[in-house]
């Protein structure tokens, strides 16, 4: 999941494209996203980082190996909430991450 880069999702089908190089079981995948819920937003936002960036990667786009901390940060910005660092690890809104109750799958 943190390999997926803004050219992966699809707009006009409102999905987003898993390659098989980064599926655990080497199969192409589609995962469909509602273009008026949560997640919309934030693609569109990190979509203006160009085609390159990673969707769950820093604010400018590039690759975050922790997948904690993306989760957190994707949590935080999906609630308007800043995801700004205090220290390295650590996020100014940490307590709100816990308040939120979206399930990964």
């Amino acid at each position: 999941m943190l390999r997926i880069q803004n050219r992966h999702v699809d707009w006009e089908q409102h999905q987003i494209a898993i390659p098989g190089s980064n599926a655990k079981d080497a199969e192409n995948r589609r995962i469909p996203f509602d273009p008026q819920g949560r997640l919309a937003p934030i693609l569109k936002r990190r979509a203006s980082l160009g085609p390159s960036a990673y969707v769950f990667g820093t604010e400018s786009g590039e690759f975050q190996q922790s997948f904690k901390a993306a989760w957190e940060a994707l949590l935080l910005r999906s609630s308007g909430h800043e995801t700004k660092r205090v220290k390295p690890g650590a996020w100014v809104d940490r307590d709100r991450v816990r308040l939120r109750q979206i399930d990964l799958h």
